[in-house]
């Protein structure tokens, strides 16, 4: 996939660049996941904003089966790659979603608006835009 649509930098794709500047960076955020912490924050569901090639989003589902998560970006034609590796991987805890995330809480209200435990995010934005952008993903503390 990555020869035809450059789901990450093409000069540096050896598999162990790749693993050391894509996977080892997906899987170290796992903390955040473990130990029931996700789910003390009111959802066991993930958001992947700007997923490109599918990181953090795809390792941690991988390690992760028990929560869900949904890998948004808005190039359509990196999410049809990450569906066929999700196929081909056989998970059933991950899904795609072609849109912008400044859109997803007023496009789909019921589905998007406060249903995130975690929202990730990687060279997305400005941090402050970023926060700006995903608020009302995150479910609301009582």
């Amino acid at each position: 996939w990555n020869d035809r649509i450059n789901l990450v930098s093409r000069k540096d794709c050896s598999p162990e660049v790749v693993f050391h500047r894509h996977v080892l960076p997906s899987l170290a955020l796992s903390s955040l996941l473990e130990d029931g912490g996700i789910e003390n924050e009111g959802s066991s569901n993930v958001v992947d904003v700007g997923t490109g090639g599918g990181f953090p989003g795809l390792p941690l589902a991988i390690l992760h089966p028990s929560i869900s998560f949904l890998l948004v970006d808005s190039v359509n034609k990196k999410l049809t790659a990450i569906d066929d590796m999700i196929s081909s991987l056989e998970l059933t805890n991950v899904q795609t979603l072609h849109t912008r995330v400044e859109e997803m809480a007023t496009i789909s209200p019921t589905k998007h608006k406060h249903q995130y435990g975690v929202v990730l995010g990687r060279s997305v934005t400005s941090i402050p835009r970023f926060c700006f952008w995903i608020k009302e993903l995150l479910v609301r503390k009582t």
